[in-house]
């Protein structure tokens, strides 16, 4: 079986067992998202335990997506000839062995190289799987296989950060950083054990280079998505402050992140059912709702309105990486390999520069300017992102 071609269904137990390979994906990806975030739920104990700063502990995210971006390609090159399966295995070992160094490490500097392992097996995993979910799913519908995968992406920024915060609160954010390292080898074993080899899409050089009709509409779609993701990290970096100026703080504000991350799983479990019939209309309606959310959060004359305003930004970015990815594998048909790695890195660009952004201009406006800002610069990438959509009625 190669990388792009459906498995037939044809039994409950077809079914069963494909819903299983879907799920390790997920549980992959879900790992991964809660490690990525690991140290917003386990700040205040690593800053206690560390002696460092909350600002100290937070650029921890920073510098793991960076990791993401410049190791994304490289490590994509080198194992793009080897089964998926083994690909994706190797990453859960990494994760492994990054969050076991983490668990013991001395200070800070020792949790920062660790997490440059888990980092590098990051952008390697998200490249692959959307490709390995897609090649799993019934001819037609390898949009839902993928937004099925990516639920554990969402799942993950639900549940990962309290799930931190709560092991961190009681046992220490070392247990916490072990019990992850645990569940990274447990899904890499299940892998191992249930995934078919996945065995990669062309067995010829690798390039970045796609054919001329390709090239052109997919890098207009990555410096949208580059431009999307740093809007709104700008201001979801500052989440905080920004709810706390609308009368949101204290327990209220943690009851507002798990409403907010809950919206984006359940739209992006929606939206995957009409992803494979009109792809762009999804993903600009989901723009263009992203955009109203961020207005309504700006000039919210009260906390009620700015609560709804803000999980309805949640419910709206939660199906963009889904929307996107989606787009992204149907723009580039036999390029998958190449094209993925460039797409996650682009996001990962937003992730890194929306903190740099947002803080920049914290230091010269209000916090609740940031989701104005956020707004204006999400309504532009959207304008050019319809400019560059054809009618899909018009599609042969």
């Amino acid at each position: 079986m190669t990388g792009t071609q459906a498995p037939p269904a044809t039994s409950p137990a077809d079914d069963r067992l494909r819903a299983t390979r879907l799920f390790l994906l997920a549980a992959g990806l879900f790992v991964f998202l809660t490690a990525e975030m690991y140290p917003v739920g386990a700040m205040p104990d690593m800053t206690r335990d560390l002696g460092e700063s909350d600002a100290a502990v937070g650029r921890l995210v920073t510098w793991y997506a960076v990791g993401v971006g410049v190791a994304a390609i490289p490590l994509v090159m080198l194992t793009r000839r080897l089964p998926r399966r083994r690909v994706i295995v190797a990453c859960l070992l990494a994760l492994f062995v990054s969050m076991a160094i983490a668990a013991l490490a001395p200070n800070l500097l020792v949790v920062t190289i660790a997490r440059f392992i888990g980092a590098a097996a990051h952008g390697v995993i998200f490249a692959v799987v959307p490709v390995a979910a897609a090649s799993l799913a019934r001819r037609g519908a390898e949009a839902k296989s993928v937004a099925s995968a990516f639920l554990g992406a969402s799942v993950g920024v639900v549940a990962g950060p309290p799930f931190v915060a709560a092991v961190s609160d009681h046992l220490g954010w070392r247990v916490a950083s072990g019990i992850i390292a645990a569940i990274a080898l447990g899904v890499a074993i299940a892998s191992q054990l249930k995934l078919p080899p996945l065995e990669p899409e062309a067995p010829g050089e690798f390039s970045l280079r796609l054919p001329r009709a390709m090239a052109g509409p997919f890098f207009t779609l990555c410096a949208v998505v580059a431009v999307v993701v740093t809007a709104h990290n700008a201001a979801w970096a500052f989440i905080a402050p920004i709810l706390a100026a609308k009368g949101i703080s204290g327990t209220a504000f943690a009851v507002e992140l798990f409403v907010y991350g809950v919206a984006g799983a359940l739209t992006t479990a929606y939206a995957s059912r009409h992803l494979d019939a009109h792809p762009m209309r999804v993903t600009l309606l989901a723009l263009g709702c992203m955009v109203v959310a961020l207005l309504a959060l700006t000039f919210s004359p009260a906390a009620a309105v700015a609560a709804i305003a803000a999980a309805a930004w949640g419910g709206a970015f939660g199906v963009l990486p889904v929307a996107f990815q989606t787009r992204a594998l149907s723009m580039t048909p036999g390029f998958t390999d190449a094209s993925t790695p460039i797409y996650v890195v682009a996001f990962q660009v937003g992730i890194s520069l929306g903190a740099l952004v947002g803080s920049a201009l914290i230091t010269h406006v209000d916090a609740t300017t940031l989701p104005l800002f956020a707004a204006i610069v999400t309504a532009l990438a959207a304008s050019a992102l319809a400019q560059q959509h054809r009618p899909e009625s018009s599609r042969p």
